[in-house]
């Protein structure tokens, strides 16, 4: 009996450790996310580079911490090391895309120039990612098939369901982008007409200020003439007014946004009743059920 509790006690250590290590990078990995978001670029890469030697981070995470790296070792002026984050990120994804709504452009452009730089050795690893995605696409659709004929057989109901994924960060999209991706076409139409009306207003008020101004005077900007000096007053109020509009407006679309946001949405739900024929003499089964459910990410 004490042998086999030890036994059990020793086969159950590995899977702790793993758990112990899996929290452990996750908390290190979310203390470097909050020194690169405080503008430390140089305790971010401190961080960063002996968790990227260890094996405990899941691909997702590991993706996440070589784009912080690259793009930290970018902002130290530290090419070389920024060259070499990116390219093994690449190598684990050669499909990846840094977010142009968050990166500046500059580091955009350089993350492309390695992947541009690296497409011989990157082209035959994204067609056997492509290739591996679409072997499991069809080995999925085949599963369905085999669940779904075998439940007629049994008599059993398959209920299958696809599902939305969707973004947190989506909800910073103006224009009513943030509900299109909740989901939401009414509020989405009201936000995008509103912020779109409120800003070619200022816009409007803008350039018809520019227009008023006196090209006879020599001061940097021109000034107005006396009697369209009350006009400009006045679409300089409207302007600021409208450009306040879209600012509230935008702020508070993203608080709808939060508020309504779900990780995934229900895109669609059908029943495939299982009828199997009856056999004379054979016990019927009980009514059973069973569910497939398959979710397909949504980007904004």
């Amino acid at each position: 009996m004490i042998l086999a509790a030890l036994l059990v006690a020793q086969a159950a250590l590995p899977a702790s450790s793993e758990a112990e290590a899996a929290t452990r990078a996750a908390a290190q990995l979310k203390g470097a996310r909050a020194s690169f978001e405080y503008g430390d670029y140089g305790l971010t890469a401190m961080a960063l580079q002996p968790m990227l030697e260890r094996a405990e981070l899941g691909e997702p995470d590991r993706l996440e911490a070589l784009k912080l790296l690259g793009l930290s070792q970018l902002y130290l002026k530290r090419d070389a090391e920024a060259t070499q984050a990116f390219l093994q990120l690449l190598l684990l994804d050669p499909d990846y895309q840094l977010d142009p709504f968050y990166v500046p452009p500059p580091a955009v452009v350089f993350f492309e120039g390695v992947r541009q730089q690296n497409e011989a050795l990157l082209g035959p690893l994204r067609a056997k990612r492509r290739a591996d995605r679409a072997s499991q696409a069809l080995a999925l659709e085949q599963t369905k098939r085999d669940v779904e004929a075998r439940a007629q057989q049994r008599g059993v109901d398959v209920i299958e369901r696809r599902f939305t994924q969707h973004r947190p960060y989506a909800v910073l999209l103006p224009f009513g982008l943030s509900q299109l991706d909740n989901g939401d076409l009414g509020m989405a139409t009201f936000f995008g007409a509103t912020q779109a009306l409120a800003g070619l207003t200022s816009l409007t008020c803008y350039f018809a200020i520019e227009a008023l101004r006196d090209p006879a005077t020599s001061s940097t900007p021109r000034q107005f003439s006396a009697n369209l000096k009350p006009i400009a007053d006045g679409l300089d109020v409207a302007k600021w007014i409208s450009a306040g509009a879209f600012y509230a407006l935008w702020i508070a679309s993203g608080v709808h946004a939060w508020n309504h946001y779900a990780p995934e949405t229900l895109e669609a739900e059908r029943t495939i009743r299982g009828d199997a024929p009856a056999t004379p003499g054979a016990p019927q089964p009980a009514a059973t059920s069973a569910t497939i459910q398959a979710s397909a990410p949504k980007s904004p």
